[in-house]
């Protein structure tokens, strides 16, 4: 086949957005973490399993509580996907690949 010019990676994908407005989201988590970033490459296309340096702000009873750097998510693609428990309205088309704020109902996070 000719090439399509695509082989950099994906373009054009995004996640549908939800009806929760992400402030009920953030709300609704006893104790966890809102990711803002991650950093380097841990992802296995053959098996789903990730594991990948992030940033984000640590939530506690609803709040957001204290940024946190360099630590480590991982989990596995698929079980992401199925522990999606709310999706938010707010899909804002501003890069190539894209998302509304979700609320995962469990992922591994390591570090201080």
């Amino acid at each position: 086949m000719h090439t399509t010019g695509n082989a950099s990676g994906t373009t054009n994908f995004y996640m549908a957005k939800g009806k929760s407005k992400p402030e009920e989201i953030i709300k609704s988590v006893e104790k966890g973490l809102y990711l803002t970033k991650t950093i380097g490459q841990g992802f296995s296309q053959t098996t789903g399993d990730l594991s990948t340096g992030a940033y984000g702000i640590w939530i506690e009873k609803g709040e957001f509580s204290y940024p946190v750097c360099e630590i480590t998510i991982s989990g596995n693609l698929l079980k992401m996907l199925n522990d999606i428990v709310m999706v938010g309205n707010d899909l804002k088309f501003n890069r190539a690949t894209t998302g509304p704020t979700v609320k995962i109902a469990e992922m591994q996070i390591s570090g201080k």
